[in-house]
């Protein structure tokens, strides 16, 4: 991990590989270098992600927009199963699906 993504409490590297482990098993791919998402938005309203590095509880609701451009959203409010669509964008960061398949690799 770089020093920039040390300081930046948002980065998805907090979040740690098994969270996007979790992603793509709910959308049924094996690993994270399987998965068909293009786009994914993760809840940026509550808990800072590097706060997991002190224990707290951090497993935000995310969304996806599919390389075929199917959306679909988790968490909470969905009551953790998957749903058609996407969460209001202006509350959540967004990553390139492709960036963090490298970064884990």
């Amino acid at each position: 991990m770089n020093k920039n993504t040390i300081q930046n409490p948002w980065h998805f590297s907090h979040l740690e590989k098994n969270y996007f482990r979790k992603i793509a098993n709910n959308l049924r791919a094996v690993n994270i270098e399987y998965a068909q998402i293009e786009d994914l938005y993760i809840g940026a309203t509550g808990v800072a992600y590097i706060e997991k590095k002190n224990g707290r509880q951090v497993n935000p609701n995310w969304c996806v927009r599919m390389k075929n451009n199917e959306e679909f959203k988790f968490g909470t409010p969905t009551r953790n199963s998957l749903e058609s669509g996407l969460w209001d964008l202006s509350r959540c960061n967004h990553f390139k699906w492709s960036d963090i398949v490298k970064f884990y690799s």
